[in-house]
């Protein structure tokens, strides 16, 4: 759409460069998180990071609690880690 595409976003006005800039926060997250590219698995450093993470964690017993400002990828990490 407009609003994924720079010189798109640019000539399109503020509305767009703050959606575009969502992308890109998203991004940041995982790539799966990007429309076209949701049918693909999970692929990110934090992605990584965060299931070596939970590698260590989970069979000590503790609790986690998991912050982010997408619920999306939450539910990505949620599929990611089959609970």
């Amino acid at each position: 759409g407009k609003s994924d595409n720079m010189k798109d976003a640019l000539s399109a006005g503020a509305t767009h460069i703050f959606a575009l800039l969502t992308r890109l926060r998203q991004v940041c997250c995982d790539v799966a998180l990007l429309p076209w590219r949701r049918k693909e698995p999970p692929s990110s450093g934090k992605t990584e990071v965060f299931l070596n993470k939970m590698i260590e964690i989970v069979p000590s017993g503790r609790k986690v609690l998991v912050f982010s400002q997408f619920t999306s990828y939450l539910t990505l990490l949620r599929k990611t880690l089959k609970i």
